[in-house]
C-alpha cells in the first residue's frame, strides 16, 4: 500500500509504503480525518477494525490493544527512517536507499518489486525524468 498525502495546492506525495503485516490508519482512533489516502500497489488482503471496536478492545483486551499500539509505533519508526534515509544525498544514493527500504518493507528477501518512476519520484521529491535517468 502506498500512503499519499495531498497538499493544499493539490500536490501529491507518497509519504509511506506499507508492506505485509503493517498497521495503518490507527490515527483514526485520535483524529476524525486521515492525513493520507491509502492506495494498493498489489493485490492486498486487509483486516479492518472499526474505531469503536478498537476502543472497546482497549478496555476489554489490553494485551491485544497494546500489540496494535506497538505496530503503530513500528510505523512511526519506519516513517522516521524513511525521512532520514531518503532526505539526504544524491538522487542516485536516495534511489539506492529506497530500493533497500522497499526490500525491508516488502519482506522480499532481495527480490524487490520496483515502483514505477512516477511513484519513486513522488517518494523522493524529484521528477520522473530524474528518477528515470538514475534507474537507467
Amino acid at each position: 500500500m502506498k500512503l499519499v498525502q495531498t497538499t493544499a495546492e493539490g500536490y501529491e506525495r507518497i509519504v509511506h509504503i506499507a508492506g505485509p503485516g503493517s498497521c495503518i490508519g490507527m490515527e483514526g482512533v485520535v483524529h476524525e480525518r486521515y492525513q493520507q489516502t491509502a492506495q494498493t500497489l498489489t493485490e492486498s488482503d486487509l483486516c479492518m477494525i472499526p474505531v469503536d471496536a478498537a476502543l472497546k478492545i482497549a478496555d476489554s483486551q489490553p494485551v491485544l490493544y497494546l500489540a496494535l499500539l506497538k505496530r503503530w509505533q513500528q510505523q512511526f519508526a519506519m516513517a522516521e527512517r524513511w525521512m532520514v534515509e531518503l532526505g539526504q544525498g544524491s538522487m542516485r544514493q536516495k534511489l539506492a536507499r529506497l530500493l533497500l527500504l522497499l526490500d525491508d518493507v516488502g519482506q522480499t528477501n532481495g527480490e524487490i518489486r520496483l515502483l514505477n518512476n512516477q511513484d519513486s519520484a513522488s517518494i523522493l521529491g524529484s521528477t520522473v525524468e530524474t528518477v528515470s535517468r538514475c534507474v537507467a
